[in-house]
């Protein structure tokens, strides 16, 4: 494994998870809890059925009550179905070019988690289709303003400076990329040089999100994407992961960090 066996990655360590859909684990029959379902009327008339029956020799059996039975029955119905269609989401989604991995051993009795991972192609293709602009090799010197104007940025940078975490800057202040909407065929525009950090953690959730949305589900009441199968509670939850802590100042740097710190960075100049 490349990573951590505890991270946002798959179980090999090498697969980073963009999303996670969790959603309730249907109980096996023969395991049920059913006296959990038992309501307090219902208990009082089963009590008053067996001691109506003492009177006579022959031994008591235990009878299901219709009632509960009934709910049972419907439960499983409404379980079985939520679990077909999350099945034919799930297949779409694996059409899509998605990579997913189950986990329903976690620390949570009763929920499922579907981490699902985007491979580099359909992270290019996506990009492409929702015209991302990404950075490219070419770069700029952002000119500075007056004297006047630059002791007041300073000045204020040196205040304010304490009040937000430590982020190491990647280059220059006074370095920019250009951005350009990204494109499978001049690639050559872009630095590829480290494909895994090109798309940073909010852009590629960002992505498998558009995908979940457009994923359709035809056994579901409404036919498109995961908002109506939140909706209808097919899924618990759809979240990314957080990538990491941006109040420690001692954190390991991350893309929550630098993000923050770009933001800083705003509102300083604004």
């Amino acid at each position: 494994p490349m990573h951590p066996r505890f991270g946002p990655y798959f179980s090999d360590g090498r697969r980073r998870v963009d999303y996670v859909l969790t959603y309730h684990i249907q109980k096996p029959g023969s395991v049920r809890n059913r006296s959990s379902r038992v309501t307090e009327n219902s208990f009082i008339r089963r009590l008053r059925r067996s001691l109506s029956m003492r009177g006579s020799k022959a031994p008591l059996q235990p009878k299901e009550d219709p009632e509960i039975a009934a709910q049972e029955q419907q439960g499983d119905y409404c379980e079985d179905d939520k679990r077909f269609k999350r099945e034919e989401f799930e297949e779409n989604l694996l059409d899509m070019g998605l990579e997913m991995e189950r986990d329903e051993q976690g620390h949570f009795p009763g929920i499922g988690f579907l981490k699902i991972h985007a491979p580099w192609k359909i992270l290019c293709r996506e990009a492409e289709f929702m015209k991302l602009k990404m950075p490219t090799k070419k770069v700029y010197d952002v000119k500075q303003g007056s004297n006047l104007v630059e002791k007041i940025r300073l000045f204020i940078r040196k205040i304010t400076g304490p009040l937000h975490p430590k982020v190491d800057d990647n280059q220059a202040q006074n370095i920019k990329s250009l951005s350009h909407p990204f494109s499978r065929e001049k690639q050559h525009l872009f630095d590829l040089s480290d494909k895994d950090n090109f798309f940073d953690s909010k852009t590629r959730s960002s992505i498998v999100y558009e995908i979940l949305k457009r994923t359709r589900c035809t056994k579901a009441n409404y036919s498109m994407g995961i908002t109506s199968l939140l909706a209808n509670g097919v899924y618990a939850s759809a979240y990314p992961l957080h990538d990491g802590d941006i109040e420690d100042p001692d954190a390991e740097t991350n893309d929550r960090k630098k993000k923050e710190g770009e933001k800083n960075k705003e509102r300083k100049i604004i």
